[in-house]
């Protein structure tokens, strides 16, 4: 993971200096605040030894890297010139019966669950937040690295994806306001980034970019796979994702051809994740007891009066 990061820094400069992508530092200082503080608890934990909690700081560490560090790759692959490909994601949709408009005019029929989906549309961040936190709890880290592992093959596939094929959404092509506000400025935004002057990333911005195929799909359906190990969170979590994939297409955020290739995504990253993280077995109390000989000494006696 530290090679990921190092390598998407690497990718960030080719983009600040030859794609004419920037960043308002000012705007960073919170977040390299937090990223602070959070090494700094990482770094308590670790010479009090306590393995669990040291686990879980360092995955939050991660994530919040991870879903920060794709601004840059995002935005680049948004410079491509190439056409907007809504029309051709809205007949796939045809072509499977499957349409926003006709999903839309179904489920405006129960006003109350319009508004629940919608909320629920937004709720992937604390489910990402308990895929990340809840297993290390558990002793489970194994689960919560496929997670973070997963997230980063996923976003390596579909940037070079978006990179090619690239829409608004459906409220540009059927003419309908969007379900969030913000959403309504994606489609000047993807044309200024067309442009060769340069660009200033709103890091504050937490609208995607990509359409095709939904990250937000993508990230929930590894978070859910992460806590079904655990037997009392599993089926709360599962219909939790299951809600939050429905929701991409009632609220109109997405076109179902984007649930679907989300879909696909999801498994193929999940199975990578697996396959890279099977023969890598965390041992933080041990690695943690290598840290220095009063370290070692303490979680000795922490172990032994357990």
């Amino acid at each position: 993971m530290i090679g990921t990061t190092l390598a998407v820094a690497g990718i960030s400069l080719v983009g600040h200096f030859y794609l004419g992508l920037h960043l308002d530092l000012k705007a960073c200082f919170p977040l390299v605040g937090m990223l602070a503080v959070l090494v700094l608890v990482a770094a308590q934990y670790a010479w009090r030894g306590e393995a669990r909690c040291f686990g879980v700081v360092m995955m939050v560490i991660w994530v919040v890297l991870i879903t920060n560090c794709h601004f840059f790759p995002m935005y680049m692959a948004a410079r491509t010139d190439v056409p907007m490909c809504d029309d051709v994601l809205a007949r796939c949709d045809r072509a499977l019966g499957i349409e926003v408009p006709k999903v839309r005019a179904a489920i405006a029929a129960y006003p109350k669950w319009n508004a629940f989906l919608l909320i629920i549309y937004g709720t992937l961040i604390p489910l990402m937040t308990a895929a990340t936190i809840v297993p290390p709890l558990l002793n489970r880290m194994d689960l919560s690295k496929r997670f973070v592992v997963g997230s980063i093959i996923a976003a390596t596939i579909s940037l070079p994806i978006f990179a090619v094929v690239q829409a608004v959404g459906p409220w540009e092509h059927y003419d309908f306001p969007p379900a969030i506000d913000s959403l309504g400025a994606k489609a000047q935004l993807l044309s200024t980034l067309k442009m060769d002057e340069p660009f200033v990333i709103d890091i504050k911005n937490r609208d995607g970019l990509i359409t095709f195929p939904s990250f937000h799909v993508v990230l929930t359906v590894l978070a859910a796979v992460a806590l079904w190990p655990i037997r009392w969170l599993r089926w709360p979590a599962t219909v939790w994702a299951a809600l939050i994939v429905i929701s991409t297409v009632t609220t109109g955020i997405h076109y179902t051809i984007d649930v679907l290739g989300g879909l696909g995504l999801a498994v193929t990253a999940h199975a990578g994740a697996k396959l890279l993280c099977r023969d890598q077995p965390l041992a933080w109390p041990a690695r943690l007891s290598r840290l220095s000989p009063s370290l070692r000494g303490r979680c000795t006696l922490r172990a032994k009066f357990r």
